[in-house]
């Protein structure tokens, strides 16, 4: 709770913020990734099997999204950075939890093409039969509880 609300404090003040020149959104996160995770996620050491020194924004592929999404878990668990590291003050790490969750946001709405939409599909006849046998554990020979179903339509 008093995390969430330090969250929402930090964003209210750096909405509010006049003056400031707002840096661009793919180099909030950059900016980050580059000050408090290349150290031990960089060419040269790749602790967990993460590199982050060649992180490009906007994400464009699913094993980017999910480096990225499992270091926004990491922040917002306060495991990352670690003890001994430097550490970004609250403000700094809600923004950086902020922006990359707007990466990863926008990432998956271009992905998937249909802007998080998923299409309907039914089963047809032979296919509702399967699943009732398969969940019942029984043949469906004597019994079709798909006669009244309307036809399926095939292609000729």
């Amino acid at each position: 709770m008093r995390r969430r609300m330090l969250l929402a404090g930090a964003l209210v003040a750096l909405a509010g913020a006049e003056g400031r020149t707002a840096e661009e959104p793919d180099t909030v996160p950059s900016a980050f990734l580059r000050r408090y995770c290349v150290e031990c996620h960089g060419a040269e050491k790749q602790k967990g099997d993460r590199r982050f020194d060649g992180m490009t924004f906007p994400l464009v592929d699913e094993a980017s999204i999910l480096e990225v999404q499992d270091a926004i878990d990491q922040l917002n668990l306060g495991e990352m950075p670690p003890k001994k590291a430097d550490q970004p003050g609250e403000t700094e790490r809600a923004a950086a939890i902020s922006a990359l969750t707007k990466q990863v946001t926008e990432a998956r709405e271009a992905i998937s093409g249909a802007a998080g939409q998923t299409v309907l599909r039914r089963l047809n006849r032979r296919e509702y039969l399967n699943t009732l046998s398969d969940l019942f554990g029984m043949r469906m020979d004597t019994f079709d509880p798909t006669s009244k179903f309307p036809r399926d339509a095939t292609s000729d």
